[in-house]
C-alpha cells in the first residue's frame, strides 16, 4: 500500500482504510501506536523532511501521549483532524505541530467497559528561528 501524506486528504484516506478494520484488528492496532508510535507514523505516512525532523525529536513524554491519544481514536473509531499550513518560502523556519485533543473517555456498566468520545486535532505552523 502506497504511503499517504500526512495531510487532511491523506490522514482521511488512511483513517477510512483502518476504520474498517473489525474490533479486535483495531484494538491491536492501537497497541502497536503505543508500542511504537514514531514507528506507526513513518510506516503509514509520507513525510516531508520537517515533519521526519520534527517527528525525530519528540521527547519520550510527548510521544507516549500522542500514542495514547491516537491509539485512543483508532481503537473507538473516533476523527483525528488535519490542519495544514503552507510553509513559507525563505529559509530559517521550523515546523511547529500542535496537538488538541477533545476526548472524553468514560466507563460504563459493571464491565468497566471504556467509552469514548471526541475528537484530535493536527494543526502544523511554522516558526522562525532567531
Amino acid at each position: 500500500m502506497a504511503l499517504l501524506p500526512l495531510s487532511p486528504d491523506g490522514l482521511a484516506t488512511k483513517l477510512k482504510q483502518l476504520y474498517k478494520l473489525h474490533t479486535p484488528d483495531r484494538e491491536l492496532l492501537a497497541d502497536v501506536i503505543i508500542d511504537d508510535f514514531k514507528g506507526f507514523i513513518t510506516d503509514n505516512f509520507l513525510l516531508s523532511i520537517e515533519e521526519k525532523t520534527y517527528l525525530h525529536r519528540l521527547d519520550s513524554i510527548t510521544s507516549s501521549y500522542l500514542a495514547s491519544q491516537f491509539a485512543m481514536c483508532i481503537k473507538h473509531k473516533l476523527p483525528i483532524e488535519v490542519k495544514e499550513m503552507v510553509p513559507p518560502t525563505d529559509i530559517g523556519y521550523r515546523l511547529r505541530i500542535i496537538f488538541s485533543n477533545q476526548i472524553l473517555i468514560s466507563t460504563f456498566n459493571n464491565c468497566d467497559m471504556i467509552e469514548a468520545e471526541g475528537k484530535l486535532r493536527i494543526t502544523s505552523c511554522y516558526t522562525y528561528d532567531n
